[in-house]
């Protein structure tokens, strides 16, 4: 399906904005990629046939289809108490390869193409989370620290008892 490539679609919509020299100009036009035009209704139909979420241990988890390095790849897209519980012999089988995410708040999501993989990863950034914790000092403490780092510089000698500015 050269068509819905990335580069591809990223070409057609160049090509629509072309004419864009303002941002009001941007805001006004309409940008379309229309799938009729880009492939057949066979295919069409058998895409849009294709499950948008599978169920693991009574939990709904979407699945996201993406085209990589020309192949066809559906990604499992699971929190992280998921995808740490998740055993291989639980993974549904699919009729295209199968990628693993796991979204992270407003961070990039982790992703890999194994669940052994992802699992090593969220294991690893789990382990980076509590010494990044660990090496934070307590903010309350901080404030402290802070007010009596203050007192000491309006103290020193030559101050006077003076407040600096």
């Amino acid at each position: 399906m050269p068509a819905i490539a990335p580069e591809n679609l990223r070409a057609r919509i160049r090509e629509q904005v072309e004419s864009v020299t303002s941002w009001d100009d941007f805001l006004a036009i309409r940008i379309e990629l229309k799938p009729e035009t880009l492939l057949d209704n066979a295919t069409r139909h058998r895409l849009e046939a294709l499950p948008g979420s599978v169920h693991l241990k009574g939990d709904t988890v979407p699945l996201e289809y993406e085209i990589q390095n020309g192949e066809g790849v559906a990604r499992l897209r699971l929190r992280q108490g998921q995808a740490k519980r998740l055993r291989p012999n639980e993974v549904p089988r699919l009729d295209r390869p199968l990628r693993f995410a796991v979204q992270r708040g407003r961070h990039p999501p982790i992703q890999a193409d194994t669940l052994t993989a992802l699992q090593a990863l969220v294991r690893n950034e789990g382990s980076m989370r509590e010494e990044e914790h660990l090496g934070r000092a307590h903010p309350r403490k901080k404030e402290r620290e802070h007010r009596r780092d203050r007192g000491r510089r309006r103290n020193r000698t030559g101050d006077r008892g003076r407040r600096r500015r």
